[in-house]
């Protein structure tokens, strides 16, 4: 998340993702065998980035010392797809010492405005996450095989880096 809110704060800035969205959306238009289904996924997915980003946005603004908090020694992993960096992420992450980033944390890394979350109950994030998931896997039930994307198992930081487009 630190390269993306680097790049989201950075002296002018805000606006510079708007050239690669449009080339996204514009690679989605020129993709004919992309279904209507992926393409109305495509779209779904800009829109929540895109809250995502200004949520994020908003945050720094009103607390700006979020760009000050250093990361001691962050472990950071990098591979090839399919090359087992998830089964390693999930190993690493079963040390409780580590703070670790769930996957409805990174598909909402900031509550929607006004979204309270009383001590006890479940973060709404999390349940719009599990019925997002709970909907995906109804349509691709081989997806559990390949990448099971239950809302709190440990998720990469793709989310958080694709708010920058």
């Amino acid at each position: 998340m630190f390269t993306a809110v680097v790049r989201i704060t950075g002296a002018g800035r805000l606006e510079d993702f708007r050239e690669r969205l449009a080339i996204w959306l514009r690679s989605v238009e020129e993709d004919t065998g992309l279904s209507p289904l992926g393409r109305a996924n495509i779209h779904g997915d800009c829109v929540r980035l895109a809250a995502n980003r200004l949520r994020v946005e908003d945050a720094v603004k009103r607390h700006p010392e979020i760009l000050e908090i250093e990361l001691e020694r962050p472990i950071i992993i990098a591979g090839l797809p399919r090359s087992g960096t998830t089964h390693l992420v999930n190993l690493i992450s079963a040390d409780s010492r580590l703070r670790r980033l769930p996957l409805w944390e990174s598909m909402e890394p900031v509550p929607a405005p006004g979204e309270v979350v009383a001590r006890g109950e479940e973060d709404p994030r999390r349940s719009r996450t599990q019925q997002f998931w709970g909907q995906f896997e109804a349509l691709l039930p081989l997806m559990l095989a390949m990448h099971e994307m239950a809302p709190d198992h440990t998720h990469e930081e793709i989310e958080l880096q694709q708010i920058d487009f």
